[in-house]
């Protein structure tokens, strides 16, 4: 090689090394683009919204098709619930408030066996958002936030 094609053969490289360096990035973000279509394809709405700062997150689903019940709980602060509730429309439970359903079905109680499910059985300090025969209700104890989700 002469002297003079030097200078053409370190821009080929360097072209080659560009490309290379621009192939592998969009390689990258195409595969950050999957992992997170198949998260949100694979992860409840319902855990979804819980904030960032949420621990030692645990869900169990139970599938009754059409029906079906959700159970999850999460290490969370007073203030991330009180955000969580909202995010979802969740309102304080009273004794005078009405539902369109029966209220047999604001029960904590789980329909198998789930070692972790702990909630206090009580419906007092439970945020509901009922529509339907569809209810979804969240309550906060000893740091945990526990929710349940269900339609019959």
């Amino acid at each position: 090689m002469t002297d003079e094609m030097a200078p053409l053969k370190r821009r080929v490289t360097k072209r080659r090394v560009i490309l290379l360096l621009l192939v592998v990035m969009l390689c990258c973000i195409m595969a950050g683009g999957l992992l997170y279509a198949w998260h949100c394809l694979t992860t409840s709405p319902l855990r979804r919204a819980l904030p960032w700062g949420a621990d030692d997150v645990r869900d169990h689903y139970v599938d009754m098709t059409p029906d079906y019940a959700y159970y999850m709980t999460a290490k969370v602060s007073e203030s991330d619930f009180q955000g969580y509730c909202a995010k979802l429309g969740l309102t304080p439970h009273t004794p005078q408030r009405t539902y369109t359903d029966d209220l047999t079905w604001l029960s904590w109680e789980a329909l198998t066996p789930i070692d972790w499910w702990n909630p206090s059985p009580g419906v007092a300090d439970t945020y509901v958002l009922q529509e339907g025969r569809h209810w979804t209700f969240a309550k906060y104890g000893n740091g945990t936030l526990y929710l349940k989700a269900w339609s019959h």
